[in-house]
């Protein structure tokens, strides 16, 4: 891995998570984003919209509570299960959010697929 993403050896696929200001959903209520945390928490696989929202929302430096928070608990099975360093959230099919951890702390995220 030349990158050092910390992510498979097909990481020249993966794109930057997009900021918020590439989204036109950026300027919500807070009822309206609890509904979006809401929705992506209880639709493993199905959650495009909603990562997009919520992925820019995580940042360098975030506590593993505030991405549980925002994200929810990261996928426990599967061949992208989470480790203690790298949590995976499976958006739809191929399209993934990474959020790696160090100290306990977020280093870096990766979105796959997520435009």
């Amino acid at each position: 891995m030349s990158c050092g993403c910390l992510m498979t050896s097909s990481c020249q696929k993966q794109t930057p998570i997009p900021q918020s200001s590439d989204l036109s959903d950026a300027h919500m209520t807070g009822v309206e984003l609890a509904q979006v945390k809401a929705k992506f928490k209880a639709s493993p696989g199905f959650r495009t919209k909603e990562a997009r929202i919520l992925a820019p929302m995580i940042t360098r430096g975030m506590t593993r509570n505030q991405v549980r928070e925002i994200l929810g608990e990261p996928d426990k099975e599967g061949a992208l299960a989470s480790s203690d360093d790298i949590w995976h959230y499976t958006v739809f099919y191929s399209q993934l959010i990474a959020v790696v951890f160090e100290n306990d702390r977020v280093i870096r995220t990766h979105g796959t697929g997520i435009k």
